[in-house]
């Protein structure tokens, strides 16, 4: 459970974070990545992954089937919290 709040804390880091905006004004430049920096499921599947690839074997079931699945997982919290987010705190 803290791992898939900490995927979502990367994205929203990535995604709109003040700190990082300088580097993602800077990523926007390239269509495909400006398009993936403003979904978070799809940085959520790519931070999900490298969450993954950190974490190692030893805490998490190893395979291919294990890797696409926990950033599959990874990528819909990410989706639902903003999405929770939004509705909770619109302006």
């Amino acid at each position: 459970m803290i791992t898939l709040l900490a995927i979502y804390g990367v994205t929203y880091l990535v995604c709109d974070s003040k700190i990082l905006e300088r580097p993602r004004l800077l990523l926007c430049r390239v269509g495909f990545l400006r398009n993936m920096l403003a979904c978070y499921f799809c940085t959520g599947f790519w931070v999900a992954l490298g969450v993954y690839m950190y974490l190692g074997r030893s805490e998490l079931p190893d395979g291919l089937d294990s890797i696409v699945l926990y950033s599959f997982a990874g990528a819909s919290v990410a989706y639902m919290l903003d999405a929770a987010v939004a509705f909770l705190f619109v302006e």
